[in-house]
Protein backbone atom coordinates (compact mmCIF):
# COMPACT_ATOMS: atom_id res chain seq x y z
CA UNK A 1 0.00 0.00 0.00
CA UNK A 2 1.79 3.54 -0.60
CA UNK A 3 1.96 6.04 1.78
CA UNK A 4 -0.61 8.87 2.41
CA UNK A 5 0.73 12.26 1.47
CA UNK A 6 2.68 13.99 4.16
CA UNK A 7 2.37 11.02 6.76
CA UNK A 8 4.88 9.01 8.71
CA UNK A 9 4.62 5.31 9.55
CA UNK A 10 6.99 3.57 11.90
CA UNK A 11 7.28 -0.15 11.77
CA UNK A 12 8.74 -2.45 14.55
CA UNK A 13 6.64 -1.71 16.96
CA UNK A 14 3.54 -3.52 19.00
CA UNK A 15 1.28 -0.85 16.89
CA UNK A 16 2.47 1.27 14.02
CA UNK A 17 1.57 4.27 14.67
CA UNK A 18 1.12 7.08 11.91
CA UNK A 19 2.30 10.29 12.14
CA UNK A 20 1.37 13.74 10.34
CA UNK A 21 2.97 16.34 8.93
CA UNK A 22 3.55 19.22 11.51
CA UNK A 23 6.39 21.17 9.68
CA UNK A 24 9.11 20.83 6.74
CA UNK A 25 10.87 21.92 4.07
CA UNK A 26 14.19 21.68 2.37
CA UNK A 27 17.00 23.85 1.51
CA UNK A 28 18.72 24.31 -1.48
CA UNK A 29 21.99 26.34 -1.30
CA UNK A 30 25.72 26.19 -3.26
CA UNK A 31 25.18 22.54 -4.11
CA UNK A 32 24.00 21.33 -0.17
CA UNK A 33 20.30 20.37 0.77
CA UNK A 34 18.99 19.94 3.87
CA UNK A 35 15.40 17.92 3.91
CA UNK A 36 14.11 17.77 7.27
CA UNK A 37 10.27 17.23 8.58
CA UNK A 38 8.67 17.02 11.62
CA UNK A 39 5.68 14.91 12.55
CA UNK A 40 3.26 14.37 15.49
CA UNK A 41 0.36 11.89 16.94
CA UNK A 42 -3.07 12.98 16.07
CA UNK A 43 -5.47 13.05 19.13
CA UNK A 44 -7.14 9.93 18.68
CA UNK A 45 -4.24 7.73 19.11
CA UNK A 46 -2.10 9.97 21.09
CA UNK A 47 -5.17 9.26 23.69
CA UNK A 48 -4.75 5.93 23.05
CA UNK A 49 -1.24 5.93 24.65
CA UNK A 50 0.15 5.44 21.49
CA UNK A 51 3.66 6.06 21.18
CA UNK A 52 6.25 7.60 19.87
CA UNK A 53 3.93 10.96 19.59
CA UNK A 54 6.64 13.08 17.72
CA UNK A 55 8.78 12.15 15.33
CA UNK A 56 11.53 14.55 13.66
CA UNK A 57 13.89 13.08 10.35
CA UNK A 58 16.83 15.45 8.94
CA UNK A 59 19.42 14.98 6.76
CA UNK A 60 21.42 18.04 6.46
CA UNK A 61 24.43 18.69 4.07
CA UNK A 62 23.88 16.38 1.92
CA UNK A 63 26.03 17.24 -1.64
CA UNK A 64 22.83 18.02 -4.45
CA UNK A 65 23.77 18.83 -8.01
CA UNK A 66 21.05 21.71 -9.14
CA UNK A 67 18.17 21.26 -10.55
CA UNK A 68 16.79 18.97 -8.53
CA UNK A 69 15.64 15.93 -10.85
CA UNK A 70 13.18 12.94 -9.76
CA UNK A 71 15.29 10.08 -8.45
CA UNK A 72 17.73 11.99 -6.64
CA UNK A 73 19.04 9.92 -3.56
CA UNK A 74 20.32 11.79 -0.02
CA UNK A 75 21.21 9.20 2.18
CA UNK A 76 23.60 8.99 5.30
CA UNK A 77 24.13 7.40 8.36
CA UNK A 78 24.70 9.48 11.72
CA UNK A 79 23.08 10.21 14.73
CA UNK A 80 23.29 12.10 17.75
CA UNK A 81 26.75 11.20 18.88
CA UNK A 82 27.79 10.92 15.55
CA UNK A 83 27.15 14.28 13.81
CA UNK A 84 28.15 17.20 16.10
CA UNK A 85 29.23 19.53 13.27
CA UNK A 86 26.43 21.15 11.84
CA UNK A 87 28.28 22.32 8.87
CA UNK A 88 29.07 18.57 7.72
CA UNK A 89 27.01 16.01 6.06
CA UNK A 90 24.69 14.87 9.03
CA UNK A 91 21.74 12.65 10.02
CA UNK A 92 19.12 12.78 12.64
CA UNK A 93 16.13 11.93 14.07
CA UNK A 94 13.93 12.17 16.84
CA UNK A 95 11.13 9.62 17.75
CA UNK A 96 10.41 10.68 21.73
CA UNK A 97 14.11 10.25 21.95
CA UNK A 98 17.19 11.64 19.82
CA UNK A 99 18.65 8.81 18.30
CA UNK A 100 22.07 7.61 18.61
CA UNK A 101 22.38 6.03 15.37
CA UNK A 102 19.85 6.96 12.45
CA UNK A 103 19.89 6.04 8.71
CA UNK A 104 18.04 8.15 6.07
CA UNK A 105 16.94 8.27 2.58
CA UNK A 106 15.24 10.76 1.26
CA UNK A 107 14.46 10.90 -2.64
CA UNK A 108 12.56 12.80 -4.58
CA UNK A 109 9.51 11.37 -6.30
CA UNK A 110 7.81 14.08 -7.70
CA UNK A 111 8.45 18.25 -8.92
CA UNK A 112 5.90 20.95 -8.39
CA UNK A 113 6.29 24.59 -9.09
CA UNK A 114 6.90 25.50 -5.85
CA UNK A 115 7.23 22.46 -3.70
CA UNK A 116 9.20 18.95 -4.09
CA UNK A 117 7.47 16.11 -3.11
CA UNK A 118 9.58 13.14 -1.19
CA UNK A 119 10.02 9.72 0.06
CA UNK A 120 11.93 9.04 3.23
CA UNK A 121 12.78 5.77 5.24
CA UNK A 122 14.44 5.79 8.46
CA UNK A 123 16.02 3.30 10.61
CA UNK A 124 17.16 3.76 14.21
CA UNK A 125 17.45 1.01 17.46
CA UNK A 126 17.77 1.38 20.89
CA UNK A 127 14.76 2.91 21.98
CA UNK A 128 15.09 3.81 25.79
CA UNK A 129 11.47 4.12 25.85
CA UNK A 130 9.92 0.73 25.00
CA UNK A 131 10.03 -2.37 26.53
CA UNK A 132 8.55 -4.55 23.63
CA UNK A 133 11.94 -6.02 22.75
CA UNK A 134 12.24 -4.45 18.91
CA UNK A 135 15.81 -3.71 18.12
CA UNK A 136 15.05 -1.85 15.16
CA UNK A 137 12.89 0.29 13.90
CA UNK A 138 11.57 1.44 10.62
CA UNK A 139 9.67 4.75 9.34
CA UNK A 140 8.42 5.13 5.60
CA UNK A 141 6.39 8.31 4.50
CA UNK A 142 6.27 11.04 1.60
CA UNK A 143 6.20 14.47 2.23
CA UNK A 144 5.22 17.47 -0.23
CA UNK A 145 8.27 20.15 1.09
CA UNK A 146 8.76 23.49 0.46
CA UNK A 147 12.01 25.04 -0.10
CA UNK A 148 12.08 27.24 3.66
CA UNK A 149 15.74 28.66 5.20
CA UNK A 150 17.57 26.14 6.70
CA UNK A 151 17.76 28.12 9.86
CA UNK A 152 13.97 27.21 10.17
CA UNK A 153 14.05 23.65 9.54
CA UNK A 154 14.83 20.98 12.59
CA UNK A 155 18.39 19.52 12.42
Amino acid sequence: MDPEINTLSIEGATTIPTLKKREGGYSLKRGKITISVSTHLGDQQRKKGVRPTDANICIANAAASEPLQVGDVFEHTGGMLDDTDKSHLAASGYFGFHAERVWVRWVIVDLKPSSVVFSVEAKYGGDPLSSDGVDERTCRGLFDLAPRKRSRLWT
